[in-house]
């Protein structure tokens, strides 16, 4: 870089092998003259994905009578354009209760196949009274898997449900995390590990739901949450006292899984008719 001095101030006048001016690439195409006349584009509102079925399902009558029955909604397998964002949406409606012997015991969880090129993966998420998510693809494919919420309380019994899924092109920021819940256990058996279980796809955070107890009491004082490397024997990454996390534990968001980590334990200290569920927030 040459420097040549002025008699006003100095400066920089020359960069050894810049240019005065861009140069102008070989495949550069210049853009069109500014007279050119311009065309309205319209998006079609009739099309392929106005069929019934195409984008969504509606589903009303009796879940499958046994758990890990399959409800199946619908499905895309190719999805116009490039792989895209696109929203799905579950809903349902099934408020009656009946606390009679006997009565519906069921719970469902959304399951998504979802592909991009030769990759695929399947995802489950809590269908609580509904809820929305964004998935990148350009295959989908949602449907609905049954489980016993209660599984130390009463025996798997079908019931009425109006559910359904619908899906469409883009995606915005969710209200609330997915979540991914375990079916409840009662602290009979205690003191030793209630839940020993591997993580969820997506999982970031977790909370801790119990039926009743203080947090002064060894229900608390003395149970505690593993966050485990490995299976079995595996190194326990971090040792969460549920007494000393308990507000962080019992919000929405829960409290962070740390990095490594691909098993959960919950131990708890006491013999009790107390019922604890675990709760999986997820990033998605």
């Amino acid at each position: 870089m040459n420097w040549y001095p002025s008699k006003r101030r100095p400066g920089v006048v020359e960069l050894e092998g810049g240019y005065e001016r861009a140069p102008i690439p070989p495949a550069y195409v210049p853009p069109p003259p500014s007279n050119v006349q311009r065309v309205l584009i319209e998006e079609p509102t009739e099309g392929w994905w106005r069929g019934a079925g195409a984008f969504g399902y509606r589903f009303q009558g009796l879940v499958p009578d046994i758990e890990g029955g399959v409800i199946a909604l619908c499905e895309q397998l190719t999805l116009p354009g490039p792989p895209a964002p696109w929203w799905v949406q579950w809903f349902r409606f099934d408020r009656t209760v009946n606390n009679a012997e006997g009565s519906p015991n069921f719970e469902l969880r959304g399951r998504i196949t979802y592909g991009v090129g030769g990759a695929q993966n399947i995802i489950e998420v809590d269908v609580i009274q509904g809820i929305q998510l964004p998935i990148v693809c350009n295959s989908i494919k949602v449907d609905l898997v049954t489980y016993n919420p209660l599984p130390d309380d009463d025996a798997y019994h079908p019931g009425q449900i109006v559910v359904g899924a619908m899906f469409g092109k883009g995606a915005g920021g969710g209200a609330l995390p997915a979540t991914w819940t375990t079916p409840s256990k009662i602290g009979l058996a205690a003191p030793g590990v209630l839940f020993d279980i591997p993580l969820p796809d997506f999982a970031r955070a977790i909370g801790v739901h119990c039926s009743e107890g203080d947090i002064t009491t060894p229900l608390y004082t003395d149970a505690f949450l593993n966050f485990n490397a490995q299976g079995g024997a595996g190194v326990t990454i971090q040792r969460v006292s549920l007494a000393t996390a308990y507000a962080e534990l019992i919000r929405e968001g829960g409290i962070s899984i740390p990095a490594g980590t691909n098993q959960v334990q919950l131990e708890v200290p006491v013999s009790s008719t107390t019922r604890y569920t675990l709760q999986f927030f997820l990033a998605l």
